[in-house]
This record gives C-alpha cells, structure tokens and sequence, in this order.
C-alpha cells in the first residue's frame, strides 16, 4: 500500500458525458447587448427577471460544456431544454432552466449557485427515471468546493451532493440502472486521499462505497467511464503528479464484495503507468474497451540525445482473474509533433524512431551495434504549416487547422502509405 505526500492541490475537473451540446454561439454573443431577437428574447426577459434586471454570464472553466447558456434534452422527448449560468444583480450566481414552446420560452426554476466559479456542468439520470439531472460544480479543488445537483420535473430542486473534492465523473458503476456520482477527495490531516461512490436514495446523495486513491495526485487531467474489461464498467482516473508525471488508476465496483476497487495501485502495476507523455487512457481498438498506456524511451545507446528518442507505448487492457494490466498493442509515440503511430503488424522492440524539432520524424529498424541502434530508414512523417504545404502532395496524413502532416516511404520499405496513414493518430488536440 503506497502512502504518498499530497503537497498542493490544483483545481480541476473532468467530466465524461453524452448527450448535450451548447449552443453554436457563446453565451455572451446571445444575451448582451444587442438585445436579443425573437425567442432568444423571451429567454433574456426571463434571465433578466430573475436576476433583478443586471447580470453577467458565467462560463464553466472546464467539462463538454463551457457555454453559459447550454440545450439539452433532459427528459428525452426530442425537444431541447435551455440552462443559463449568470451572476446577479445582487452578486448572486444563479442557475436557471426553461423550455422553449413555439416561439417563446417557459421558466422550469431558478436556483442559487454556492459560488461564481462555476468549474464544471454535466448532466445524467442519478435517480432511474425518465429525466436527467443537471449537476455543476464549483470551485472544485478547493476546500469550499461544491458538487449541486438539480432534479427538474414540475420546478427545480436543488441537493448538494459532495463538498472539498479534486474532480468527478458519473456513470452507472453498480448496474442499477442510475448514474453514480464518483468524486475523489484529496488527502487531509485527518484521511488519505480515496475515491468515493456516490448514489442517490431517499431524496439525497450517500456513500455506497470508497477505495483508497494515490495522494500524490495534484489534479485529475482526465476521467473516463466505460467498458474496462469485457463487461465490467469502470473509470479511469488520468492524474498528473506535482512533477508533471501522469499516472493511471482503474477504479470499479465490485458487486460481489459491494466494495470499490482500485486494482492497480492496491496491488501491481500502478509504476508500470507513470509517464511524462500527456496522453490518457482510452479505447483504442474497435472491441470499445479501456486501454492503459505504459511508456518508456524506444531502443537508443547510452551517449544520444534522449530528447530526439521518440516514445514506446504498450497498451494493456485490465484482467480482473490477475487484478493487473496485461499487454493489448503497441505504438510509437512522437511528443514532440503530436501524434502517434499504431503499426499493428511490427513489434516495438524491432523498432526505434528519432524526431528532429517539430518538423520531421524518422522511424528505423533496429541493429544490434555498441555503437548505433539505428538500421535502415523504414519511413519519416513531415510537418508543414499550411502556408508552406505543397497541396499538391499525395501522401497527406492528416490535416489540422494549422498544419499537414505528410509521409515519406523509403524505396524498400514493409509499409504501405495506406498502413501508415491507418496507424497515425494526432495526440495534440480534445
């Protein structure tokens, strides 16, 4: 059992939901002046007589939902309802709903806010009915953090589900058909840092169950609901460390023992996801399941330049029968131009690569020499930004909204373009 010093805590939050979408434009570009026209109107008129005539629109710093006015379909009838986050004439910041019917809209509530730094917004079915419910967190990371969660039917109600924690997520951990909420609390004088599942029951939120969690985690870079072995749902909680170092913990509730685990760093394997890459656990392959990255430097002599060695990762999906990560794929990883490279039929320690600044990577076959690993050039992948781009090239990669990526094969080359350009993946965008 590791027993680890949390020495600061960052705020933060990660939210992992389906279903909701913001409007295409900002809140402020909505309902400011100019005023607004038509049914957009009607909903300003509303915000403005319940905020006392005077307000500001407030933006959540972090989640799938960063508008300060946000649609969704909350009791999936196929009809959008419409959340506004403000601050009030009074100084107040408030939440409100309304649904829109023709061309006018109707107030569903209004509620208070426990702060303006709203961290993030989030909407699932914690209660197994037919309705979502809103939840927002503010000043997550902080002590005064708070997680509100607000039940629409004929008006809005409004429950405080957690205080004092680091991030959350929800998702149905126990197969019962509600959303759980789990939050993961830092360590304090008094507890260690744990993961807490939290249920709904009885109008309000209680522990179901908790597991240890790694103290070291400053802040959570990215959670993660879905299938992690088969069947057996779960998250995974991508945290970075006060040195910058990302590591994995896989936790899930275990029906039989009704306890929440956190296999890897209880039992084995949690050093093996330590890494300074910035890249997070995720299903890479079409069976939808969690995948775990490990990462380590590619085959190099002692004397190179370790920052030109690109990155060796191992995919490992979880096996609950050993409690640990078993390997799943290979990749090549190059930090440094952003993107990843998934060569399904070459092994990793059969290869190494090199990047040159942002502009070129080179991957080799590797020899067996005291003085150089490197074998003969398989292929290279160029960046270009757009301005400098010959668009007439032919082996186009990808395209982001600044540059191309582009692909050189060498004459003798094992790959096709049509293999590298299924195997390469960006890294450095949502």
């Amino acid at each position: 059992m590791r027993i680890r010093r949390l020495t600061a805590v960052i705020c933060t939050a990660a939210v992992l939901l389906s279903g909701c979408t913001s409007l295409s434009l900002n809140g402020h570009d909505i309902l400011a002046p100019p005023k607004a026209a038509g049914s957009r109107a009607e909903l300003q008129k509303i915000i403005e007589k319940d905020s006392g005539g005077k307000y500001t629109l407030i933006s959540p710093a972090a989640g799938d939902n960063k508008s300060s006015v946000i649609n969704h379909d909350f009791d999936n009838d196929g009809n959008e309802e419409t959340v506004a986050l403000y601050t009030a004439a009074d100084g107040t910041a408030r939440v409100l709903a309304a649904t829109e019917k023709g061309s006018s809209y109707s107030l569903i509530g209004s509620s208070q806010l426990s702060s303006a730094n709203v961290s993030a917004v989030a909407f699932a079915n914690v209660d197994a009915d037919e309705t979502d419910e809103l939840i927002i967190s503010c000043d997550t990371g902080s002590q005064a953090a708070t997680l509100s969660v607000f039940f629409m039917n004929e008006d809005m109600t409004k429950i405080d589900a957690a205080k004092g924690f680091s991030a959350f997520i929800t998702g149905d951990l126990d197969k019962d058909n509600a959303a759980d909420i789990t939050v993961f609390i830092p360590a304090s004088a008094k507890a260690t840092a744990k993961a807490a599942m939290l249920s709904y029951a009885d109008g309000g939120f209680t522990e179901k169950a908790s597991c240890e969690a790694d103290p070291a985690v400053e802040a959570y870079a990215h959670l993660s609901y879905g299938d992690i072995s088969g069947g057996q749902y779960g998250i995974a909680a991508d945290g970075v460390n006060e040195n910058g170092e990302y590591s994995t913990q896989l936790i899930y509730f275990d029906s039989a023992t009704k306890s929440l685990i956190n296999p890897l760093f209880i039992y084995s394997g949690y050093d093996k996801t330590m890494r300074t890459s910035k890249i997070f656990a995720t299903a890479t392959d079409s069976d939808g399941i969690i995948k775990i990255p490990f990462c380590e430097p590619m085959r190099h002599t002692k004397d190179e330049d370790i920052t030109k060695v690109c990155t060796a990762v191992q995919w490992n999906r979880y096996d609950p029968a050993q409690l640990t990560a078993v390997p799943a794929s290979e990749a090549v990883l190059c930090d440094t131009m952003g993107f990843m490279l998934t060569l399904r039929h070459s092994k990793l320690d059969d290869l190494t690569a090199r990047c040159d600044g942002k502009a070129s990577m080179t991957l080799y076959s590797v020899k067996d020499d005291e003085k150089s690993v490197l074998g003969k050039a398989l292929l290279t992948i160029n960046y270009s930004d757009k301005g400098e781009f010959d668009s007439g090239s032919d082996f186009v990669l990808y395209e982001s909204g600044t540059g191309v990526y582009t692909c050189e094969l060498s004459g003798d080359s094992e790959y096709s373009f049509e293999d590298v350009k299924n195997s390469f993946k960006p890294t450095n965008v949502e």
